[in-house]
C-alpha cells in the first residue's frame, strides 16, 4: 500500500482502519495525523481492539495531542465520546 500511495504522488489520504493498518502506517512513517474516537462505555472481553497489535513499535512514537473534542448529549450533557486529534511530527 505504501509503495501505491508514493507512487500516485499523494499528499492526503484518508483511512479507517483497524490497529494492523494503522501500525504499519506509523512504522512506515506515512501517518501525519490520528484521528480517534472514544466511545465511554467499559467493556470486559477481548474482542475490542487497541490502536495497534503485535510486537513494540520499531521506533519510540510520540504522537502530540493537537485537539480533544468532547461530545455530549442529554440534559445533563453526559459525555458519551471523545474525539481526539494527534499530529506525528512530520
Amino acid at each position: 500500500m505504501d509503495k501505491y500511495i508514493n507512487n500516485m504522488g499523494f499528499k492526503i489520504v484518508y483511512f479507517i482502519a483497524g490497529p494492523k493498518i494503522v501500525e504499519d502506517m506509523i512504522n512506515k512513517g506515512l501517518l501525519d495525523t490520528l484521528f480517534c474516537t472514544m466511545s465511554m462505555n467499559i467493556v470486559g472481553n477481548n474482542i475490542f481492539d487497541t490502536f495497534i497489535r503485535g510486537d513494540i513499535l520499531r521506533r519510540d512514537i510520540r504522537p502530540f495531542l493537537m485537539n480533544i473534542f468532547l461530545s455530549g448529549e442529554g440534559k445533563g450533557k453526559k459525555i458519551k465520546q471523545v474525539f481526539y486529534k494527534f499530529n506525528f511530527g512530520k
